[in-house]
């Protein structure tokens, strides 16, 4: 609740992406004693660098989002929301709730910007790679029997029985049980509450059971999507990388918008 008093006291109401919160007040009588008792905690750790928290938060260059599901009934949900913003990174990470609807305490970590993809990969479960090839496959692959494009093309962890070649290697990789999954994303610029705002970059991870852990990434200059093993170092490179390349587009913006 803390969190939430300190976010709202800049002004803004929805909490950032991915983040559910709720009151275990029943009447507002409750409600209102809980909210004078966070605001008490959140004065006392007031400081210049809790400020330039806050600041990060909402004026971000670029901001990253995990959202997905782990365990066997992916019954418990990862929620992780990044910002940098000069050389400041933030990397907030909430608990999961006692459902997946539901949220828990919401810790948050600063860090150097550079530093900021490593405690990404820190926030998820840890998984080693898996251990089968990269396979890749033509986005044409995933058009339904349609090569003009007009069809738009399934969701890359769907999985059907009609394809041949990598496509048929793609589904049963994807097919089997997993302990994880979810998205991986990063956005140019801020935004208060709104998942994004415009062009990003995505991904996905899966945590396969008795295997190990892939990314399905879409390759724009090969026009091919790919589910490749990946470990814990390789997939922060990756994310710094978003997050770099993100806030350069913001940065040009800004520039743009002055001349």
């Amino acid at each position: 609740m803390e969190f939430q008093v300190g976010w709202r006291a800049f002004g803004w109401d929805r909490l950032p992406y991915p983040f559910v919160c709720r009151t275990p007040a029943q009447t507002l009588e409750a409600y209102e004693g809980l909210c004078v008792a966070a605001a008490k905690d959140f004065e006392s750790r007031w400081d210049d660098d809790m400020y330039s928290t806050f600041v990060t938060l909402g004026a971000a260059e670029a901001r990253a989002y995990i959202c997905g599901f782990v365990g066997p009934d992916a019954d418990k949900k990862v929620r992780v929301h990044a910002a940098v913003r000069g050389g400041l990174g933030v990397v907030m990470v909430q608990e999961p709730g006692s459902s997946v609807d539901l949220g828990g305490d919401i810790h948050l970590l600063r860090v150097a910007a550079s530093a900021v993809g490593r405690e990404l990969v820190a926030a998820m479960p840890r998984v080693g790679p898996g251990r089968h090839p990269k396979v890749q496959v033509h986005i044409d692959e995933f058009h339904d029997g349609d090569r003009n494009g007009d069809v738009p093309p399934a969701s890359w962890m769907q999985t059907t029985n009609q394809q041949r070649g990598p496509k048929r290697e793609y589904d049963r990789l994807l097919a089997r049980p997993t302990h994880g999954y979810g998205a991986l994303e990063a956005y140019p610029g801020p935004t208060l509450g709104d998942r994004d705002t415009g062009s990003g970059q995505e991904m996905q991870w899966a945590d396969f059971v008795a295997d190990g852990r892939y990314l399905i990434s879409f390759e724009s200059h090969t026009r091919t999507v790919s589910a490749a093993p990946v470990d814990a170092a390789s997939l922060a490179d990756r994310l710094q990388r978003m997050l770099s390349e993100c806030a350069d587009i913001h940065r040009d913006r800004l520039q743009q918008s002055e001349w």
